[in-house]
């Protein structure tokens, strides 16, 4: 199977079926050789409901159901376990990037045998958010690429396409299993000494309501919280002994 595109679901009623549906149109003829695998995560709005009516429209459509919340990283690696795709993506349900972009990482991926992340903080993105969530981004990659020298812009971006023997290689024994799990998946990746090329994306926040302060502080203390762990674990910059 040529590709496996892995969406993350947690209470996505307003925007799961829409997104299937986008993918389909920009994936093209590479659409019947590919996989969608809907890992829902303790959903309480009827997304689970629709994963399964999706099933039922695609043949190539899968739904993981979980009647408990695992956090985004359990999530994606449930699906990863059960993907068949050489190469393995993911995209966030609410498409705050396009997914026109799907196709285009897909392809660098398969090419280069590298990693292709998008990036909203390289020369060429576009980017619509609101100013706390830009500078809390801003920031948060700075201090992670000073503790680790990765010398990557964006970790937290949603849209990611994976070889599968490098995702294979690099995914035990990592731990996080919330929003974290990008960036560490992303560090663990740069200590093997994998290359990960950024795209440019357009990139526009589509909740339908814009999260208060207050959970944007709480996320914020809980990601620099599981970076500061990460980076205690691997002991400053040793990252022989992490890549093993």
């Amino acid at each position: 199977m040529e590709c496996s595109i892995i969406l993350p679901a947690h209470n996505e009623v307003y925007f799961l079926e829409r997104c299937v549906k986008s993918i389909e149109r920009h994936m093209g003829k590479t659409w019947r050789s590919c996989e969608v695998i809907i890992t829902e995560d303790g959903s309480i709005d009827g997304t689970d409901r629709i994963a399964r009516r999706l099933t039922e429209k695609y043949r190539n459509v899968k739904h993981l159901h979980s009647t408990v919340r695992l956090g985004k990283g359990k999530a994606l690696m449930n699906a990863m376990n059960i993907a068949q795709g050489e190469i393995i993506a993911f995209a966030d349900v609410d498409m705050p990037i396009p997914s026109s972009f799907l196709p285009k990482m897909i392809e660098m991926a398969k090419k280069t045998d590298c990693i292709i992340i998008g990036s909203r903080l390289i020369k060429g993105s576009k980017v619509s958010r609101p100013v706390k969530r830009i500078l809390f981004s801003i920031l948060y990659n700075i201090l992670v690429r000073i503790l680790f020298q990765d010398g990557i812009h964006d970790h937290q971006c949603g849209m990611k396409a994976i070889p599968r023997h490098i995702l294979f290689d690099v995914l035990p024994n990592i731990q996080a299993e919330g929003y974290f799990w990008d960036t560490a998946f992303l560090v663990k990746t740069k200590s093997k000494k994998y290359k990960v090329f950024e795209v440019p994306v357009e990139y526009r926040d589509r909740a339908i309501v814009y999260s208060s302060m207050k959970s944007v502080y709480i996320t914020s203390f809980i990601m620099m919280r599981e970076l500061f762990k990460l980076w205690w674990r691997i002991k400053p910059f040793n990252f022989e002994k992490y890549a093993k």
